[in-house]
């Protein structure tokens, strides 16, 4: 199982979300990308890790999330 705490960001935008994730794609070149078209938006993802990769049916994860223990005061984190 693997775990993937992510902050929800939104702000209000006007243009074309496509040209928005090519200028994101552009300013930070991540190896894993992805834009969703969506009926009242867009999802645009940038990440240095793939999180899943489906090829031939098989489903491959290589996370790298987690790989260091929590400290035990959680404004050390």
């Amino acid at each position: 199982y693997q775990v993937n705490f992510a902050q929800r960001f939104r702000a209000p935008f006007q243009g074309s979300p496509w040209t928005a994730y090519q200028a994101l794609r552009a300013a930070c070149p991540t190896p894993f990308s992805g834009y969703l078209a969506l009926e009242r938006g867009a999802l645009l993802s940038h990440s240095p890790e793939r999180f899943l990769r489906v090829s031939r049916g098989q489903v491959e994860t290589r996370p790298i999330k987690g790989t260091r223990p929590r400290r035990a005061e959680a404004d050390a984190d």
